[in-house]
């Protein structure tokens, strides 16, 4: 590990393995509240889900907003794939989401998938009830952003378009936030629209993330 410094800004760079990829990082932080992620894998596998960089975040950011460029003009107010729009990081009611019956909310605020987790009772795999809108992947971003309702602290992830972003939330309430370069959906692969990704040897990567704050 290595690092430079100045007046502006912070440098550090480090060197690991990631299982069988080997991959360089290099974070720098401004004294702007800029913080840039570039990072090099040596040798890409031929494929893959996601290709960027994980961040772990406090709990206590709990509302979500994003702007990002949709494929379409116009969509639904409640559709999950909009271009602007903003969410809390739990939903309420959810206890009243019963299978098989009709619910009682749009498809965006539901936060159980009988389906895949019919042994929890529906209930994702950290047993919160996190609303599909907060945990989507939303893509091509132009700035995705987690806060703090109360205090308006937060992280923004910004782009040009060329991002896309999720978050996880694990069951103590932690936030993943993936912040992705590459980005397909395996999941669709039959007959649907799948975006494969081809990674280039070694392939690079930047993201953006500023600290921020609302109020």
């Amino acid at each position: 590990m290595s690092f430079q410094s100045s007046r502006q800004r912070l440098a550090v760079v480090s060197r690991g393995r990631a299982g069988n990829y080997g991959v360089r990082f290099t974070l720098t932080v401004t004294g702007d509240g800029e913080i840039y992620t570039s990072y090099e894998i040596e040798n890409p596998p031929e494929k893959c889900q996601e290709v960027g960089i994980r961040f772990l975040l406090n709990p206590g950011l709990d509302r979500l907003s994003w702007n990002r460029q949709g494929l379409w003009s116009s969509y639904p107010e409640d559709h999950i794939g909009r271009s602007v729009g903003e969410v809390s990081k739990f939903a309420s009611s959810a206890d009243r989401e019963l299978a098989r019956q009709k619910p009682e909310r749009p498809w965006s605020m539901d936060t159980k998938d009988f389906y895949l987790f019919r042994k929890s009772g529906g209930m994702q795999r950290s047993g919160l009830p996190v609303p599909q809108d907060f945990r989507g992947m939303k893509e091509n971003i132009l700035q995705y952003m987690l806060r703090n309702q109360h205090t308006g602290v937060g992280v923004c992830v910004e782009s040009e378009g060329t991002l896309a972003a999720r978050t996880e939330v694990n069951p103590e309430g932690y936030l993943h936030l993936f912040v992705d370069n590459e980005w397909t959906y395996v999941n669709l692969n039959w007959g649907n629209y799948e975006r494969p990704v081809t990674l280039t040897h070694p392939y690079r990567g930047t993201v953006k993330v500023r600290l921020c704050c609302t109020k």
